[in-house]
């Protein structure tokens, strides 16, 4: 009688600014990867700011190269991310990309060193998956901001397109019509609760100028950013 043959795929999570990223060493094409990626955790990895570059090299460590969530557009030729939103920033190697084979190379690849390369979609590579969750329980946006801070993390901040597209994708599968980002309406401006501007806006109209009372920020499951009152309890999501 044959004996049965179990395999074991072991993953390495990585703590990301905004979500994690986990590495699967399992080798796939891109496709597959990110087939696997959509249906595990939400997609293939993003990575929009240094501070992404950072965490990811650093994961990286002198593994071998691995897929990231990066494609060429056929229709446009604009480098993609694979959860939505155009390339805004790049860590390309020297040269790259090239397109080679043939214009064949269209998804993107991550060095040892943390450069980029693009590659031919055949190519079997492990890859990084994008993971983010919503906390289960209701607070006010000041007890929510508390309980991140006791896990070490912040209210969440979405500084990019890709960003706050992905943790979209999470909003619109959760019960909750919203969920409270580190959205605070201080000093006469609206500001992520690490301090930081916002690059990057998704709110609906013009009501965000200058609220009355709703000073805390919200995500809906519309992709659209709203003004609410800081002491209504809703879920959230923790970086």
């Amino acid at each position: 009688m044959a004996r049965p043959i179990f395999i074991i795929i072991l993953c390495t999570v990585f703590d990301e600014a905004v979500g994690k990223h986990i590495y699967i060493p399992q080798k796939m094409k891109w496709l597959d990867a990110q087939a696997y990626c959509r249906s595990r955790y939400i997609d293939l990895s993003f990575v929009s700011s240094q501070s992404d570059q950072d965490q990811i090299e650093e994961a990286s460590g002198t593994t071998p190269e691995k897929w990231i969530g990066l494609y060429l557009d056929p229709n446009d030729k604009v480098w993609k991310w694979s959860g939505g939103g155009v390339m805004t920033y790049e860590n390309w190697a020297n040269n790259q990309p090239d397109n080679g084979r043939n214009g064949t190379e269209t998804k993107a690849l991550i060095w040892p060193d943390g450069k980029w390369n693009d590659a031919n979609e055949d190519s079997v590579l492990p890859f990084y998956c994008f993971t983010i969750d919503i906390d289960l329980v209701k607070m006010s946006w000041e007890g929510a901001l508390e309980y991140c801070k006791k896990t070490n993390t912040s209210l969440i901040s979405l500084n990019s397109e890709p960003e706050h597209l992905l943790i979209q994708t999470v909003v619109q599968n959760h019960r909750s019509d919203r969920v409270w980002i580190g959205l605070r309406y201080l000093g006469a401006r609206w500001l992520w609760v690490n301090g930081e501007p916002l690059e990057y806006q998704a709110w609906p109209g013009q009501d965000h100028q200058c609220p009355a009372m709703n000073r805390c920020g919200a995500l809906t499951k519309d992709r659209l950013w709203e003004t609410r009152d800081c002491l209504e309890e809703n879920h959230f999501i923790c970086e």
